[in-house]
C-alpha cells in the first residue's frame, strides 16, 4: 500500500505539475472563517475543508462552531463542521466578500484503505457570491498516509472537474505536505507546497510550521507562508470540550482576522481515538 501511494506522489508530481511559470487560469476560494491546517496532521472534523482523507479517521462524532474577529467585527463571518461516522458536513458563511454575501457548502466522506492510510473525497457548493465564484461547484480528493510513527503524508487535489470561468475550463489545485516528529519531541514539523496545473515547480507556494501539544490539554500551532504571512494558534482542551483561537497577519503587521472556536466531542464507549490520531 506504501508503494501504491508514493507511485501516486510521483505520477502527480510528474502529470500534473509541468505547467508554465505563471498559473494559467486559478480558481482558489477566499479564505476566511477557516484557519489552516496541514494536510498531512489535520483531524477528522477539520479535514473537511483540509484534507477530507482526514474523515476517515474514526467514527467519533464532534462538531466546531466558528466566528471570526475581521475589520473590526466580530461574527459576521462564521461557519461551522460536523463530522462522525466518516463523513462530515461544512458551512461558512462570509459577509460582504467583494460586496455581495459568499454562502458555501462542503460535503466529504473518507475512508481507510491500509494501516494508517486514508482516501476520502468532498464537494463543496457555492450556493451565493460575486462574481466568479457564484453557484460554483467544486470536487476534491485526498490521501494521507502515516508511514512511521515519526512520519505523515497529505496530498489533496482540488477543482478535479475544472469549474469554468467565463467559459473557460480552470486549473486544477495540487497540495503535496510531509510531517516529521522527532522522537524527543512532542512536536509536528511540516512543509507544504500548493501549486496549479498551470504552475511549475519553482513558482509554487510553501508553508512551513510546527504544532504539537508540549504540555497538558494545549495544542499549539504556528506557520509561515512564503510571502511573509504568518499564523498563530493555541487550542485548549477540557474533558469533552475545547476551545481557541487562530490568528492572520503578515511581515508589514497587517491583520486579516482570528477565528474564535469551540467545540464538544462525544465519545462512544467502543472508541479509543483521540482528537488528535498518530499523536
Amino acid at each position: 500500500m506504501t508503494i501504491i501511494i508514493l507511485a501516486l506522489v510521483i505520477a502527480a508530481i510528474v502529470g500534473l505539475s509541468g505547467g508554465s511559470a505563471n498559473a494559467a487560469n486559478r480558481l482558489i476560494l477566499p479564505g476566511g472563517v477557516y484557519y489552516h491546517r496541514f494536510a498531512s496532521t489535520a483531524s477528522a472534523v477539520e479535514g473537511i475543508w483540509t484534507n477530507p482523507a482526514a474523515l476517515g479517521q474514526g467514527n467519533m462524532i464532534r462538531f466546531l462552531l466558528i466566528g471570526e474577529y475581521a475589520n473590526d467585527k466580530l461574527a459576521k463571518n462564521w461557519g461551522g463542521v460536523i463530522s462522525g461516522d466518516r463523513i462530515g458536513i461544512g458551512y461558512r458563511r462570509l459577509e460582504n466578500l467583494n460586496g455581495a454575501r459568499y454562502v458555501e457548502y462542503i460535503f466529504g466522506a473518507g475512508s481507510g484503505i491500509g494501516r494508517n492510510t486514508y482516501i476520502g473525497g468532498s464537494y463543496t457548493y457555492v450556493k451565493q457570491a460575486a462574481g466568479i465564484y457564484d453557484k460554483k461547484h467544486l470536487w476534491n480528493v485526498g490521501f494521507m498516509m502515516a508511514s512511521s510513527p515519526q512520519m505523515k503524508i497529505g496530498i489533496v487535489f482540488s477543482n478535479l472537474n475544472k469549474s469554468r470561468v467565463d467559459g473557460e475550463k480552470t486549473d486544477i489545485e495540487e497540495l503535496y505536505t510531509i510531517s516529521y516528529r522527532p522522537q524527543s519531541l512532542p512536536l509536528w514539523f511540516s512543509v507544504e507546497m500548493g501549486l496549479s496545473t498551470g504552475q511549475s515547480l519553482s513558482s509554487a507556494d510553501y508553508t512551513y510550521g510546527i504544532e504539537g501539544s508540549p504540555f497538558k490539554n494545549w495544542h499549539g500551532y504556528a506557520s509561515y507562508k512564503n510571502g511573509g504571512y504568518f499564523e498563530i494558534g493555541l487550542t485548549y482542551f477540557l474533558s469533552d470540550y475545547l476551545g481557541g483561537a487562530q490568528t492572520r497577519f503578515n511581515k508589514d503587521g497587517d491583520h486579516f482576522g482570528t477565528s474564535l472556536y469551540g467545540g464538544y466531542f462525544y465519545h462512544p464507549k467502543n472508541d479509543p481515538e483521540n482528537y488528535f490520531p498518530f499523536k
